[in-house]
């Protein structure tokens, strides 16, 4: 985990499900394989506070961006949450995603992501499958395309 304060994991550093989601838990997995998957880093919901980036996360996102080359690039910026892809649920195409997004927009695609955590379809697909309902914060998974 990041040492500073755990808002953004890195491919590097160790992943789990409960902390980052099935997709960022499964890239990082694969990583450890020695497949060659594309850049990434996870932004944890504890980088939010209020909706909002917290000033550290926004911090470990630019370091990140340094750290793994992604400055000149298009990125990808997607859910991982420990809701999706599950034994019991998917929630495929429940929660946004985003593609070519450039660096400097990265703030506003990523506080996009986590929001649509909270969207009534989101809401409504809980409900009809009987699971817990509100909102739990999603891991968004930012990777270069």
């Amino acid at each position: 985990m990041n040492a500073k304060n755990g808002t953004v994991l890195l491919p590097s550093e160790e992943h789990s499900v409960a902390r980052c989601g099935g997709k960022a838990y499964a890239l990082w997995r694969l990583r450890e394989e020695g497949l060659p998957i594309p850049d990434w880093f996870v932004v944890t919901p504890e980088a939010f506070s209020h909706g909002a980036l917290s000033e550290a996360a926004r911090s470990e996102i630019i370091r990140s961006i340094g750290k793994l080359d992604l400055e000149r690039v298009t990125l990808a910026v997607r859910s991982s949450s420990v809701e999706e892809d599950g034994a019991k649920s998917s929630f495929a195409g429940q929660f946004e995603s985003f593609l070519g997004v450039a660096p400097e927009e990265l703030e506003e695609y990523i506080r996009r992501v986590w929001e649509s955590a909270k969207a009534d379809r989101v809401l409504a697909y809980k409900e009809a499958r009987g699971e817990e309902e509100g909102f739990r914060p999603p891991a968004v998974l930012v990777q270069r395309m």
